[in-house]
């Protein structure tokens, strides 16, 4: 960002926000972690996470996204958990988006 506002760019962050990934809700550790971004940036961090999931890593491995992998060749209560922690995110992005336009 530094360089784009060196070369004379003016930057705008009123929509920049933090996503944090590769979350994991039983890892103490990662919540900490996550609870630490939250403290620290408030606002700036999306409610929704995209969770740590085998079926995301799976359906990377086949270069394929969530949407795209078929539900039954994979464990399904994994698959909802990683579908739906990606639908919040698209969701939250989707909401931003419209507020920025002026529509929410």
């Amino acid at each position: 960002m530094g360089v784009i506002e060196d070369a004379g760019a003016t930057l705008q962050y009123d929509h920049f926000k933090f996503l944090i990934t590769r979350d994991e809700p039983t890892d103490v550790p990662s919540q900490q972690l996550t609870s630490f971004m939250r403290a620290l940036f408030q606002d700036r961090v999306m409610s929704a996470t995209a969770l740590k999931s085998t079926a995301i890593s799976d359906a990377t491995m086949l270069k394929q996204s969530i949407y795209e992998v078929v539900r039954s060749e994979m464990t399904r209560a994994t698959y909802d958990r990683a579908k739906g922690s990606m639908d919040a995110v698209g969701h939250e992005v989707e909401t931003m988006i419209q507020q920025s336009w002026g529509r929410k």
